[in-house]
This record gives C-alpha cells, structure tokens and sequence, in this order.
C-alpha cells in the first residue's frame, strides 16, 4: 500500500513538473528575456537632437569612440545604454503594423522624424531604435523597435537615462593605465621649462633643446634614472601619478580654427607612461591665449584636447619636488657611531651594549681620553639627524668644485656608523639664505652634488671633548653611607660648616638651625652625592685655582669636604670640592680634586652654598645704644 503511495506521488511530481516547464516556455516565447541582445559590439547613436553622429566600436577588449573624434568611451554610459535597451522587451508595446493598418502615422508618435536613433549590434547585423515624442496623456515617450515592428511606451526616467548616458558617452581621463600598471615614466620638456610654452610651435622654438626626466620603479621603490640617477621619494612620486593619471580633457578642440602647437613638425614635450605589456604618451603643445589650459593629444591619436594648464607647474618642478630628501635612511637605533670632525680635530661617540655612550677625544697632551657621554645630548643628535632634510638642491654636477660652496676637508663633517658597518657622510660648507630662511651647503658621501639643508643639525655639533660629557662629574654608590659634610674658607683659615650625620642621617644637626640653613645644607647633601654641572669650562686651572691668562688666576675659596663609607669598608674614604668665590649670578668655578675638570655648578647649588659662605654682619642698628626715654 505504502508503495503504491509512493510511486503515486512520484508520478504527481513529474507532471507538475512538466506543466510548470510548459507554461514557463510559453511565458518565454510571450515575453522574451532580457537577455535576447545580438552580439553588441558597435554602437550607433543620431537623430535631430545630436550634432554630430556618435559610432562607437567595441575592440581589444575596450569601448572607443571612432566617429566624430577618436576617443575611448565612458565604460559606465555604454553599460547604461545596453542595460536599457534590454529593458525595452518588458515595457508596454504595441504593433507598428497595426498602428499603419488603422490609418495612422509615424509622425503622430514623433517617429518620423525621431529625436535619437539608436543602432546597436555586430557591424553587419544591427538592430534600430528611435525615440520620438512624448505621450498625451502620462509623462512617458514613444519609441519604435523597428527589428521587433513595436512602438513602445516607456517611462520619462528612461529616456532621460538614455540621453545623460549619451552625454557622457566620451571619457574625460586621458590615460587608460592605472596608477599601479605604471612601472616607469619620463616627461620631455624644453630646457627654459613649461613656463615658456607659450611659444612653442613658433618657428623659433623648432630648435629648442629639450631635457628628459625619467623615473624607474625596482624593488626597493622609485629612483631618478636621468638626467642624474638618484633616489625619488616614494610618497611624492605616487602622488604625482596620480594627479597625472586622474589628469581629464577639459575640452575638445578644433586643431584647424586654434593654434595648438601641433601645426608644425616640432619635437613636442610629452610625458610617457611605461607599464608591463604597453605604454602611453601624451604630448604636450602650445597653451591657450588665455593661459589657462594647455593643448594635448595622445601619440597614437589625432584627437587634441585641452588640459588645465596647473599641470605644467608640476612638470617643471618634478626633478626637485620628486627627488629624496632624506639624508639619513638608518633610523637612531641602526646606529652606533658618530664621528665628528672639523680643522683636523676630531670627536668620536660610541654606543655600548647597555644602550649608553661614551665620547672619545683627546686631551691637552693629545693623548685619547673617553668619558661617559651626555645621553639627552646624543638622543638630542639622532634626533636631528633623523629629520635632517634637503631644503635644495643647489647643483647637481659640482663635481670636485665643492670649495665653491665652502666644502673642503677642514670643513665640518659628520660621519654616521650603522650597526652593518655602512659609513653615511655629510660635509658641510658656508651659510647662506634662501627662502626666508638660514641654509648651509652641504654634501652627502662625497658624491658630485651640493645641498642646502637646515641649521638644526650643524647648531649642536662640536669637537670638543667636554660638549658631549655626560654633566654626571661623580656621585656616590647607593650604599655608600655620608658621615660628615665640612666648608672651609681656605683664604680665611676659618671652618663655615662642620655637620656629622649618624648613619648617613643628619636630622639631629639640622635641627639646631634655622629653616633657610638647614635647606641649604641639604641642598649641599644631593650635590655630594650626585655631583652634576650646569656646563664644563676649558679654562686651565691648578692647585692654586683657575687661570685667567699666564698672570692673572683666580684663585679657589672654598673647600668643600666629606667622609662616607663605602659597603663593606672599615676605613671612611674623603673626598674634596675646591670652588673660587660667585663672581656672578651663575657664576663659580668647581673642581672635584683627582678628577681632571673644571665646570660651573648648578644654580640651586650655587644659591645654597652662598647661604652657608657668605659674610653676615650685626645690623649697625644694633650697636647703638638704646635711645633715652623722653623726659616728662
């Protein structure tokens, strides 16, 4: 039973099936589908409302206008105009036949005359459709599909699709490679620039000289292969295609009525595209009497357009608004030696492991001495020579002429060293001003060409050894413990300050004294134990004090004193500041004895220790008698 059932059911599904795909075939042969265009590989448009008829081809995978100009075809309009036609077979229609056998006329339906006809097909087989007038009754329109013998009723919307499609037939971008295609490209130009392209296509400009600026892309990016070969910068060289890519026909030209700069057989600028399989060259003419636009056409098409003339701006700048500017391409971290040298005197930095630096030079004796090195001084350094730039490029082809600019082996020069051993230099030469700002000449890696660069870098440049000290003098270990703080007045023989601490502590001595004292005393505590200069002076000074010049010295004052103990040390070690007296507002001269330097403290030590040294007198008030009362 359950079988019988069952194969029942199968049968009944058949059937439906079959009904379904007749009715369905049926509905097909009523209203064909939309996808019944012949081949669409030509495309022709007239009619009382075009001025001139438009006929399009479909060739090498691409829609070109061939008729009234040669031109390619807006993609999009084209797909509008096929989508469209095919949307005719689902409008509402009627028979032409049956429309003439009744007694009327095409001209009642504006379609004697139409306003647009449209043939579309392979070139042999082409299929016709005419727009005529609107309906009386609806805002809607009569168009007669002549291979279909029907007048159809369409929509206003339609038509007017049709017609914005037609307008836009013609693509206004000039190039058909993208950005991305490009692997190369170079723009001829007269040798005066685009700034004189006025007069090219007068007799006198047949023989101008033109140069060439090409640019290649490889894998590490875009480089300068002529007239000079150099590295581009990336950012700037994409920017520029683009704008050269995106560049659009403002407006086509009549080359017999206008003079374009195409009249005569003179060499004319251009600018090529190069990608993989194919290139494109726009060649450049003369600009309008207006200045405003400049007249083009591309190589293989006799079509000229006009241009906005804003391009030729960057064309004439391009070999030095694409040009790398950066100096520097190792980043702060790549590097781990500097060399600074200048009138044969020469400062080294070096980086050690742990990430710090120490400077390298020599002393009076000329004998190599190494200190530890300012850390936000050197950071301060990779900094600007990170952000180094070319703010010019003054000449190209200098060659050994460098002494010109100032450039000699005297001159200042900054030798970089990077972690691969790649040695990167930058001579510089004399000052000078341009663009409302102070440059200096400079030269990278000795090769042929001269820059103008900033101020930035040179400015904290030096070669001597004290510059790049670290302003840590000394300090004591964090487990070293202070016992006792003494001040003498070494030319008066007299003890100032004589303070002991119990282990390391010196709270019951400041307590004995007044606010402004025991502030100044722990002003003193921090400078023992971390001694830092304000700046190192490279004044020669002695046992006796500093010397002014070979008669004159300023002789030391102070001496400034401490015991500590060091961890686990029974024997207390010393050691002794000598200091001249302020001679000004920021003004003292230090030295730590066994240490080779000389430097001028900070100012809160140096207000402190006034405080503690400074001569203080009973008010004359005070010894005057007290006055007598008045008598009554």
């Amino acid at each position: 039973m359950r079988f019988r059932l069952t194969v029942f059911l199968a049968v009944a599904n058949i059937v439906l099936f079959l009904l379904i795909w007749s009715l369905e075939r049926e509905r097909n042969s009523v209203h064909p589908s939309q996808d019944t265009l012949p081949p669409f590989t030509k495309l022709e448009i007239s009619g009382k409302n075009v001025d001139k008829p438009r006929v399009l081809k479909f060739e090498n995978n691409y829609w070109r206008i061939v008729s009234p100009i040669e031109w390619k075809a807006n993609l999009y309009a084209v797909n509008g105009i096929k989508t469209r036609l095919n949307f005719l077979g689902s409008q509402t229609s009627f028979s032409q036949a049956e429309v003439l056998e009744r007694g009327h006329t095409l001209a009642e339906y504006g379609l004697d005359d139409p306003a647009y006809i449209i043939r579309y097909g392979d070139g042999d087989k082409m299929q016709t459709v005419k727009v005529g007038k609107n309906t009386s009754v609806g805002d809607r329109f009569y168009l007669l599909d002549e291979s279909k013998g029907k007048i159809v009723v369409v929509d206003r919307e339609l038509i007017e699709r049709f017609i914005s499609d037609m307008e836009d037939l013609r693509d206004q971008s000039i190039f058909t490679m993208s950005r991305f295609e490009v692997t190369s490209f170079s723009v001829r130009s007269p040798v005066a620039g685009f700034n004189n392209m006025a007069n090219v296509g007068t007799p006198s400009s047949e023989k101008s000289d033109f140069k060439r600026v090409g640019l290649v892309k490889d894998s590490s990016g875009w480089k300068f292969e002529t007239p000079i070969v150099a590295n581009a910068d990336n950012v700037e060289v994409e920017a520029f295609l683009n704008d050269v890519c995106r560049a659009v026909a403002v407006a086509f030209v009549d080359g017999k009525t206008e003079k374009t700069g195409f009249e005569l057989a003179s060499l004319p600028s251009t600018i090529t595209l190069q990608g993989t399989n194919r290139r494109e060259v726009l060649m450049l003419g003369a600009l309008s009497k207006d200045g405003k636009f400049v007249y083009a056409r591309l190589e293989d098409n006799p079509t000229i357009f006009a241009l906005d003339a804003s391009i030729l701006k960057k064309l004439d700048i391009m070999q030095t608004s694409l040009r790398d500017k950066v100096v520097l391409r190792t980043s702060p971290s790549q590097i781990t030696g500097i060399d600074i040298s200048e009138n044969n005197k020469v400062l080294k930095l070096r980086k050690l492991k742990n990430n710090q630096w120490d400077v390298i030079g020599t002393d009076k004796n000329g004998k190599a001495i190494t200190f530890e090195a300012n850390l936000g001084l050197v950071n301060k350094l990779l900094l600007r020579l990170e952000r180094v730039r070319v703010r010019q490029f003054v000449n190209d082809t200098a060659g050994k002429d460098l002494a010109r600019y100032g450039i000699s082996d005297n001159s200042l020069k900054i030798s970089i060293i990077s972690n691969n051993d790649k040695i990167t230099s930058i001579s510089f030469g004399e000052f000078y001003r341009k663009f409302g700002v102070n440059l200096r000449y400079a030269n990278i890696n000795g090769d042929s060409s001269v820059y103008g660069v900033g101020m930035d870098l040179s400015e904290i440049t030096n070669t001597d050894l004290l510059y790049y000290r670290s302003t840590l003098v000394c300090s004591l270990k964090a487990d070293d413990v202070l016992q006792s703080i003494k001040i003498e007045d070494i030319q008066k023989s007299a003890t100032l300050l004589d303070i002991t601490a119990t282990k390391g502590d010196f709270s019951a001595g400041l307590s004995k004294m007044n606010a402004r004292k025991a502030s100044a005393i722990k002003e003193v505590e921090a400078f023992v134990k971390n001694t830092v200069a304000n700046s190192y002076s490279s004044r020669n000074f002695n046992k006796d004090g500093v010397l002014k010049n070979s008669k004159d010295i300023e002789k030391w004052h102070y001496k400034l004193s401490v015991k500590y103990l060091p961890k686990d040390a029974d024997t207390p070690v010393e050691r002794t500041w000598l200091l001249t007296k302020r001679t000004g507002a920021t003004i003292q001269f230090c030295s730590v004895v066994g240490e080779d330097v000389l430097f001028f403290p900070e100012m809160n030590f140096i207000n402190a220790f006034f405080e503690l040294t400074q001569d203080s007198f009973e008010p004359e008030q005070l010894k005057k008698s007290q006055p007598v009362s008045p008598k009554k």
